[in-house]
């Protein structure tokens, strides 16, 4: 991800519908686990560290892991920790240590290969009956300008992340695409985006806040898809693919 990145991703963190809708969503998922009291969680590419104050926020202890300086450095603006900086391939804890893993948007930075050995690694990590909590950006054909600014290297279908998690031996609880709404004008956007670039234009992300009320009609739409997931109903197309696995009990 370029430096400047971070910035933007500390900033909008706070009141981004796109943010809002995917912490919304982990915290759905949270409440519902079989485990009571606090848990200790594992935010693998833990970012600026929004979603880190969140556990913190309902007393669950958490660790944050990123290999990236300007990572550390806006986590520890927000006062959140422990944080460790190193490689979700190559962790520094102990096996079984782990109640949960959340990785949110992290693994599209490495090559496919890379990210079975970090998954590989959530696992060991993770104690027997852990969950795994991922999201993922969908479909290569999005990709855009988008993903040149936070160095995406591959974009994930529903079916590489199942084959994935069920080679690693994690048993899926729910696998679905996700932000459906916006699918086809995003789609639209992105493939424009992406022959702009083509002709010298600039490259950034597309993470901008939206005036007041598109910011609160977007975010209402990721609640009502959220509610859908929590039934247990599965998406056929969308942005991102959402994953809840669990690490077997032996």
């Amino acid at each position: 991800m370029e430096v400047e990145e971070y910035e933007i991703m500390f900033r909008m963190e706070e009141e981004h519908w796109w943010y809002m809708g995917l912490h919304r969503l982990v915290m759905q998922f949270l409440a519902r686990g079989p485990r009571s009291g606090p848990l200790k969680i594992l935010d693998a590419g833990c970012g600026t560290g929004k979603l880190m104050e969140r556990f913190i926020a309902c007393g669950h202890h958490v660790t944050g892991i990123d290999c990236h300086p300007e990572a550390m450095r806006f986590s520890c603006k927000r006062g959140v920790g422990p944080l460790v900086r190193g490689s979700v391939r190559d962790m520094p804890f102990r096996s079984d240590m782990f109640d949960m893993a959340v990785s949110l948007d992290v693994l599209y930075a490495m090559q496919p290969s890379e990210a079975i050995q970090a998954l590989a690694e959530m696992r060991r990590v993770l104690k027997p009956g852990g969950d795994l909590i991922l999201n993922l950006p969908a479909f290569e054909f999005l990709y855009s300008t988008h993903d040149v600014a936070v160095h995406t290297k591959h974009r994930y279908t529903r079916s590489e992340i199942r084959t994935a998690l069920e080679y690693l031996g994690f048993s899926l609880e729910l696998i679905t695409y996700r932000n459906a709404l916006l699918f086809l004008p995003a789609a639209l956007v992105r493939i424009i985006k992406r022959y702009k670039s083509k002709a010298g234009h600039r490259v950034g992300s597309d993470l901008a806040l939206p005036p007041p009320l598109v910011n609160k009609m977007l975010s209402t739409a990721l609640s009502l898809e959220n509610s859908l997931f929590g039934g247990g109903m599965s998406l056929p197309a969308g942005l991102s693919v959402f994953c809840l696995a669990r690490k077997p009990m032996s």
